[in-house]
């Protein structure tokens, strides 16, 4: 690539950002992470099917199935 000087360091800035980011997000997923953001998903579709908010809204909002949604309300 014939980038300048300037622009070199701008992309190998980004890049290097791009490898922490990498890794933070890695780390992460083994810390759990995802579990606690489907808890939380779960969580937020049981408070709107509280609200009275149709099962085919949760889903859609949530993106989560309406089968999924259906064992939800049943906890």
């Amino acid at each position: 690539m014939n980038f300048s000087e300037e622009e070199r360091e701008v992309y190998e800035d980004r890049l290097d950002w791009l490898r922490v980011a990498s890794g933070s997000i890695q780390k992460a997923k083994a810390e759990g992470i995802e579990e606690g953001i489907e808890k939380g998903i779960h969580q937020v579709a049981k408070a709107m099917l509280k609200e009275g908010i149709s099962v085919t809204q949760v889903s859609k909002i949530t993106r989560l199935s309406e089968e999924e949604i259906k064992k939800i309300a049943q906890t």
